[in-house]
């Protein structure tokens, strides 16, 4: 067994959980909803998700275009709200509105594709080499302000295959739990 053979297991669970919250009917119904004041909802934690694991692959390892950026899907995703991290409150009640599961989910198959396809082309050597983290990130207009910086300033100089681990398969798996919580709770479920 190599590394990249975990990380490809992982990240796959990572694209799984997503598409199943997506098509949840749960998720659906409450898709624009805060279950608190200053909770994301649902729809934004979604977009987020997907956004993180393309702007950590494409952008923060490869340096290359996310997909997001990318002629099919530059008019789908506005650039205003860059991955989602350190965007204000409002921004997060936006995305909701704008986007759809079912436009997400497709988005989300898109980077599926492109980030496995490249992983399944990557070696242990490969992973293990730490990628111009700062010099990829200022490639993107928004990247490196500061309220962007401040949220992923501390992946700067780690090997690739942290970058994948942390922000592509861990930090996705916080928000998997958070949007079931947040989903108990608009739907008046308490945890068993």
């Amino acid at each position: 067994m190599k590394g990249t053979d975990i990380l490809a297991v992982q990240l796959s669970g990572s694209f799984n959980l997503i598409a199943s919250q997506l098509a949840s009917k749960e998720a659906s119904r409450h898709w624009d909803q805060s279950a608190f004041e200053r909770a994301n909802p649902p729809g934004f934690t979604l977009w987020h998700c997907a956004r993180t694991i393309d702007w950590g692959v494409q952008c923060a390892i490869r340096g290359t275009d996310e997909v997001a950026r990318r002629a099919e899907w530059a008019t789908r995703m506005p650039g205003r709200f860059r991955f989602g991290a350190g965007v204000p409150a409002q921004a997060a009640l936006e995305v909701a509105a704008i986007f759809s599961p079912d436009t997400i989910n497709e988005y989300l198959d898109s980077v599926k594709v492109e980030t496995l396809g490249w992983l399944g082309e990557q070696t242990d050597d490969t992973l293990d080499a730490v990628p111009n983290f700062r010099q990829n990130n200022e490639r993107v207009e928004g990247y490196t302000d500061p309220e962007v910086w401040a949220e992923i300033a501390s992946l700067e100089g780690v090997p690739a295959w942290q970058i994948l681990a942390r922000p592509c398969i861990s930090h996705i798996r916080v928000h998997i739990g958070e949007v079931g919580t947040v989903l108990q709770s608009l739907s008046g479920h308490r945890p068993s």
